[in-house]
């Protein structure tokens, strides 16, 4: 996925509802405080905005467009195109701010059902068909978060909800791109939001994330790993919502956070990000600021109108981006798998969702502490490309899926596969070619569900790669974890060599199978880590793990980082490249960068670099960015 862009068009942007009206921007309509807000959106940089037609202000029972709302719209998408902002329409807006709003020709919000569905498709296809030749606006935006009005009753319900909508945009406007307006995320708790139940009428992701995690590295890497996640189906990302109040979070480290996640979105290749939102607002008793208080402070500007400091973020970062020119994403060498149960239901498959994913994050935090440039691939794709693909904790894949592994691992590539069993369902397996495949075979005593995990040292009793015999890795277990009825299997091995042993068990293995090899946990490291909730566990220097395995596979990053807490992304130029230097931790550090070859710096912004060949000493804030050109 070698996708090119030029810094300046990426959607730098913010959620808008005007600062002095908030969500009755329609009815108490004011267009100077409008063009006021706009012109101080390309004061800080900003080229780009979302907004929101609230259902019970645009249209009526039978789904019929309110003129008066349509001369409001077109007068504000040539507000914004005299001002060079390129904006996105939300089209169906029944839940917003913490309230489902009215929908007056769906009062019963059945939504999916049959019998609304031309009503839906009427609304949208007016609209469209009224303003669709403003050059301001850039696409389409179905809804906002639909399934918050009402959550569908399958999938496939969902599905046809969204391909109507979709098709009814393209029928009136087929060359603008359309998106869901929902978080597609593989993080979601909801079925029909994982990225592959929407991908086909979509066209591009649209996560909308608000991350949590005492661990400040593993919070913002979290956001990596969803963009890149949506990257890897081969659509375009916009980053459609992100950001916190700054009633319970400090405004300096609300700053930081933006920067950071606006860094990651343009250096991993999204198409944009938006900010969630413009502005704070002032009117403490409109609804639903009545009841929640924290959706009144949201914005890069306080309810007065002045900055904060996120608002010199931005436009630091626009500037920069400005700079940067055209810029290609690079190959990824390493994948991690997503099992197919994650985003589709299995005849009583029951085991939960939320654990695959929480170990899919944690497997991506561990390969960035390691440099290695990673994205994800799904059970059916094809693996050629990749020479490390880890599957990290899962349950189990599809027995057809390990065999084609095996035939890969034999054509050269690496395995690494690490064992989540579940005490509460023992007949499970998650392979039948344990032998075949990793050179091991079952020990556990018929009848017998397994062990429960318990707190230990993994201790190392090879040297292999920056491994040494006696190193030890402290794991917890976590009483959430316990709870979640999580425990392990024993294995006896059999051409298999050992690697590490778990409070004195055989738990780390690595065989070779052809010209490939494969690496083996009989403990869930990744499950382990995800829910251990102490933030110094990053520290823990866990991440050499993967190390191993990237230098098992032969990976050669052209920059790499050993402190864990840094996460290093870079993509090509046509000079060379460039790099983005990212502290995740809430602590100063300075870091030594090793360049596959000497380098020359062009410039860097928001930090220092020294250069000495192919070594960069880089001194970067807490969480915060170095961004600089670097030319081999």
């Amino acid at each position: 996925m070698g996708t090119r862009m030029r810094g300046r068009n990426f959607l730098l942007g913010v959620n808008y509802w005007p600062r002095l009206t908030n969500i009755r921007m329609w009815r108490l309509w004011d267009e100077e405080a409008i063009k006021g807000d706009l012109d101080k959106m390309r004061e800080l940089g900003l080229n780009s905005l979302r907004f929101f037609l609230l259902a019970e202000d645009f249209g009526d029972e039978e789904g019929d467009v309110k003129r008066e709302a349509l001369d409001k719209l077109e007068a504000f998408l040539a507000m914004a195109e005299e001002r060079g902002l390129t904006v996105f329409p939300t089209l169906i807006v029944g839940h917003m701010s913490g309230k489902n709003w009215p929908i007056p020709w769906d009062p019963g919000c059945e939504v999916y059902e049959d019998a609304v569905r031309d009503r839906y498709v009427k609304f949208v296809k007016e609209v469209v068909r009224r303003v669709k030749k403003s050059r301001a606006i850039g696409g389409w935006i179905l809804s906002n978060e639909i399934t918050l009005v009402r959550e569908p009753k399958s999938v496939e319900a969902f599905k046809r909800w969204l391909k109507a909508l979709y098709e009814a945009v393209k029928s009136e406007d087929p060359n603008r791109p359309v998106s869901l307006g929902d978080s597609t995320s593989y993080l979601s708790s909801k079925l029909c939001l994982k990225p592959e139940n929407v991908a086909e009428s979509v066209d591009h992701f649209s996560p909308h994330l608000y991350l949590y995690d005492l661990d400040p590295v593993r919070h913002t890497i979290a956001y990596a790993s969803v963009i890149e996640y949506c990257l890897s189906l081969g659509k375009p990302v916009v980053l459609e919502e992100f950001g916190y109040p700054t009633s319970l979070y400090s405004e300096e480290s609300h700053a930081r956070f933006i920067k950071v996640v606006l860094t990651l979105a343009f250096m991993l290749g999204a198409k944009g990000a938006f900010v969630w939102c413009y502005s704070d607002f002032p009117r403490e008793g409109d609804e639903p600021y009545l009841w929640e208080p924290h959706e009144l402070t949201f914005g890069l500007l306080r309810a007065n109108g002045d900055e904060k400091p996120a608002a010199k973020a931005v436009k630091e970062f626009s500037e920069a981006v400005e700079e940067v020119g055209e810029v290609e994403r690079i190959e990824r060498e390493a994948a991690i798998m997503v099992p197919e149960h994650l985003y589709k239901d299995f005849p009583f498959h029951n085991l939960p969702r939320l654990d695959e994913g929480k170990a899919l994050v944690e497997s991506f935090v561990l390969a960035k502490g390691s440099s290695i440039p990673v994205t994800f691939v799904r059970e059916e794709e094809d693996y050629g490309r990749f020479k490390l693909i880890i599957v990290p904790s899962i349950s189990r894949l599809k027995t057809v899926t390990w065999r084609r592994l095996m035939k890969w691992v034999e054509r050269g590539g690496v395995l690494y596969y690490s064992n989540a069993r579940y005490l509460n369902s023992p007949h499970m397996s998650a392979t039948h070619m344990w032998d075949e495949l990793f050179g091991v075979a079952p020990g556990l005593r018929a009848g017998s569900p397994g062990l429960p995990l318990e707190p230990g040292e993994l201790r190392i009793v090879e040297d292999l790669g920056p491994l040494r015999r006696g190193d030890i890795f402290t794991f917890k277990v976590a009483t959430s974890l316990a709870a979640r009825g999580l425990g392990v299997a024993e294995y006896e091995l059999k051409d298999a060599k050992l690697v590490a042993v778990y409070n004195s068990a055989p738990s780390f293995t690595r065989v070779r199978r052809g010209d490939g090899m494969t690496v083996f946990s009989a403990y869930p490291l990744e499950l382990m880590l995800a829910w251990d909730p102490m933030p110094d566990r990053v520290m823990g220097g866990y991440h050499l793990l993967y190390q191993v395995l990237a230098d098992l596979a032969g990976l050669r990053p052209q920059f790499t980082c050993h402190d864990p807490r840094v996460e290093v992304e870079y993509a090509r130029v046509d000079e060379g490249y460039v790099v983005a230097v990212i502290n995740h931790s809430y602590e100063p550090v300075e870091v030594t960068i090793t360049a596959r070859s000497a380098v020359e710096v062009r410039w860097y912004r928001w930090g220092e670099v020294d250069v000495r060949g192919d070594r960069l000493r880089v001194r970067v804030g807490a969480k915060s960015v170095v961004l600089f050109k670097a030319v081999q």
